[in-house]
C-alpha cells in the first residue's frame, strides 16, 4: 500500500498493490456471491438486500489493509496502484490510467 493522489476523490488516499488488491478482491467477490444468493433465494430486488451487512467483511478487510474505516465498498476497488499511470513529469500526480496521454490534473502531455 502507498498513499497516492486519487482523481476521483481529489485527495491522497491509500492505494493497494496487486497482492493487497487480490486479497481484497477475494473477500469482495464472496460478498457479491452472498448478495446474489440472497436475492435469488428471496426473489428480492437489489434495494431490498441488506447491503451494509453483506459488504461488512469487505469493509473490514479494507480497514485492516489500509487503516481507513467506513469507505463505500463500491469505491474501495478503484484505489489500485496498477489502475493509475506514472506520475506526471510536471505536477507529480499520477496519470488517470496507464494509457493516459496527458495529465488530468494539469493538462500537460505525458512525458516520453
Amino acid at each position: 500500500m502507498k498513499i497516492q493522489y486519487c482523481w476521483r476523490c481529489d485527495a491522497d488516499v491509500p492505494m493497494l498493490d496487486e497482492t493487497e488488491y487480490a486479497e481484497l478482491w477475494e473477500v469482495y467477490e464472496a460478498c457479491l456471491r452472498n448478495v446474489h444468493s440472497y436475492r435469488e433465494r428471496r426473489n428480492a430486488a437489489l434495494r431490498e438486500a441488506p447491503l451494509a451487512e453483506f459488504y461488512a467483511p469487505a469493509r473490514e478487510a479494507y480497514a485492516r489493509i489500509t487503516g481507513v474505516v467506513g469507505i463505500d465498498p463500491r469505491h474501495m476497488l478503484t484505489h489500485r496502484i496498477a489502475a493509475f499511470g506514472p506520475p506526471c513529469a510536471h505536477c507529480g500526480r499520477p496519470l488517470r490510467t496507464p494509457q493516459a496521454r496527458s495529465c488530468g490534473s494539469c493538462g500537460r502531455p505525458r512525458a516520453a
